[in-house]
C-alpha cells in the first residue's frame, strides 16, 4: 500500500548526480526515471536506494525542502484521505492547485488508485510511518472512540527516542506508529 516516499532538494540535477556517483559504486542506487518536468508542480525523478527495492521519489520544490511526501495506494483515494484526516488530522489541501492530499506541517500525503487488497506493511522496508501526539493516552482514547482499533495499545518505551508508543492499521494495511515524545 506505499507507492513511494519523496524528498526535495534545492538543485535535482547536482543531487542525481550524486546518485548516479553512488550507483556506479555498487551501493544499489538505480535511477528508474531521469529528471523531468511534473508540469505545474516540480523536476522529478523515481530511483530505488537499496536492495529490498524502496522507491524514492526526489523533486526540486524549494518550498518544501527535505522529507516531501508519502504516497500511499488505495481503491478508494478519498476515503483514504478523509481517514487519515480523521485519525491524525492535517490539512486538506492541494499540492500548487494540483495534487490533492493531506499537509502535515512542510510534509504531504498523497493516496493514488491502486486495486487492492494490499498486503501490511509491518515487516517491509517500510514497515510503518508514526505521527506523535502530546499524551499518546489520549490520543488512544480519541482514536477508539472515532472507532478506530489499535493494533498494539500504548505502551513505555525504554531504550528509544520515545516515551510510549502504539500502533494502529489503516484501511489499507499501512501500519502506522502513534508516539508521545
Amino acid at each position: 500500500a506505499v507507492d513511494s516516499i519523496g524528498f526535495s532538494f534545492p538543485d535535482l540535477a547536482a543531487k542525481m548526480k550524486e546518485f548516479r556517483a553512488v550507483g556506479s559504486g555498487g551501493d544499489g542506487v538505480r535511477i528508474l526515471t531521469p529528471i523531468h518536468e511534473e508540469p505545474g508542480l516540480y523536476k522529478a525523478a523515481l530511483l530505488v536506494a537499496d536492495t529490498l527495492s524502496t522507491r524514492i521519489e526526489v523533486v526540486e520544490d524549494p518550498e518544501y525542502l527535505g522529507f516531501h511526501h508519502i504516497t500511499l495506494k488505495s481503491a478508494d483515494p478519498d476515503g483514504a484521505l478523509q481517514w487519515y484526516q480523521q485519525a491524525f488530522g492535517g490539512q486538506p489541501s492541494s499540492l500548487k492547485g494540483q495534487k490533492k492530499g493531506l499537509l502535515f506541517g512542510k510534509v504531504w500525503l498523497f493516496v493514488i488508485q491502486a486495486e487492492g487488497p494490499f498486503a501490511s506493511t509491518a515487516g517491509r522496508t517500510l514497515d510503518h510511518f508514526g505521527f506523535s501526539f502530546p499524551s499518546l493516552d489520549a490520543a488512544a482514547g480519541d482514536l477508539k472512540k472515532k472507532g478506530i482499533a489499535l493494533q498494539q495499545e500504548p505502551r513505555a518505551v525504554t531504550n528509544g527516542p520515545v516515551a510510549k508508543n502504539a500502533f494502529v492499521l489503516s484501511p489499507d494495511n499501512v501500519r502506522i506508529e502513534v508516539v508521545e515524545p
